[in-house]
């Protein structure tokens, strides 16, 4: 019982003196509702089946940098 209470203590002691800071990052906004994609495939000079590839209909935000 003393060692659990002691390891609980240690583990409160350790979370909440390390720091909050958090993790930050750069986003980038990717979306353009017109964007209708472009041919991939043989027919492009591409791999695969000839399809419409790339196209975004929707807004979304990435990570600029690697985390």
């Amino acid at each position: 019982m003393k060692t659990t209470v002691s390891l609980t203590l240690l583990w409160l002691l350790l979370f909440f003196s390390s720091s909050a800071s958090g993790v930050t990052f750069d986003w980038a906004t990717v979306g353009d509702s017109e964007n209708t994609g472009e041919l991939s495939g043989g027919g492009a000079g591409g791999f695969g089946p000839d399809a419409i590839v790339g196209g975004v209909d929707h807004t979304y935000r990435i990570s600029k940098h690697e985390g």
